[in-house]
């Protein structure tokens, strides 16, 4: 299972100069943390260039995550980061435990996420919330036991809420998402998308018939074994494949 040491572990193959602050975490959030920062090393190893971008008005150098869903004006001090990804012509966000607003108003955490720059820009400057699908939408699920079907269908839920949200809406706080070929404009359509599910779980059940139905991706026994090496795990580069092709 993912540990505090493996998480600064990564964070040290990503940003040396920023010390990481794992204080009270649980393991959920751990498992978080460890996901964004391997998959900031896999995408950097792919011509991305990855930054951390620290926005605490404080100037503290550490690496701080969200510990709670959250928006991308938060008011705590130091403020959670995340990190910046750039190539050719792409300026990209990917944050931990950030909500998105679906159609029907409500709000969703999706635990990892990735986002236009612009797109978030613009939300930090209307103090909005991201609405509709994000370019890249993670549930991870940090369990020793079998990943239940009602989680799943939690998930699902959620997902299509925010599949229902016109992409093309810029009224009310609705922001657009897009990805560079098209947009989240079907009806519950998750085609343009990734969006999988990741657990440390052995087993998933009617988990598995649930999500292939619906076109999202399941992983189990994403986890660290003893040839762990940061930045070098098999599901996460094939993840990361698939986010590169997003964006040629």
């Amino acid at each position: 299972m993912v540990t505090a040491t493996d998480v600064s572990n990564a964070a040290r193959a990503l940003a040396a100069h920023f010390p990481l602050s794992t204080s009270g975490s649980s393991s959920g959030k751990l498992y978080e943390a460890w996901m964004m920062l391997e998959m900031g090393l896999s995408l950097r190893r792919k011509g991305w260039t990855v930054a951390w971008i620290n926005p605490s008005s404080s100037g503290a150098s550490t690496m701080v995550f969200r510990g709670s869903p959250g928006s991308l004006t938060p008011h705590s001090n130091p403020a959670p980061g995340y990190l910046h990804l750039s190539r050719n012509r792409y300026k990209l966000e990917m944050h931990n435990s950030l909500q998105y607003r679906g159609w029907s108003g409500a709000l969703h955490e999706v635990d990892i996420s990735i986002l236009d720059a612009d797109v978030a820009n613009r939300c930090r400057a209307n103090n909005w919330r991201p609405a509709g699908l994000p370019c890249v939408g993670l549930e991870l699920k940090h369990y020793t036991g079998d990943l239940g079907i009602g989680l799943t269908r939690s998930m699902l839920m959620a997902t299509t809420d925010l599949a229902l949200l016109w992409s093309f809406r810029s009224n009310e706080g609705r922001v657009m998402q897009w990805t560079p070929t098209k947009t989240y404009a079907a009806m519950g359509n998750l085609e343009g998308s990734v969006a999988r599910i990741l657990t440390t779980a052995e087993k998933t059940g009617g988990s598995k018939v649930l999500t292939d139905f619906h076109g999202i991706s399941l992983a189990p026994r994403v986890d660290i074994d003893a040839a762990y090496i940061p930045g070098y795990h098999g599901d996460i580069d094939d993840l990361c494949d698939d986010i590169d092709n997003m964006f040629p």
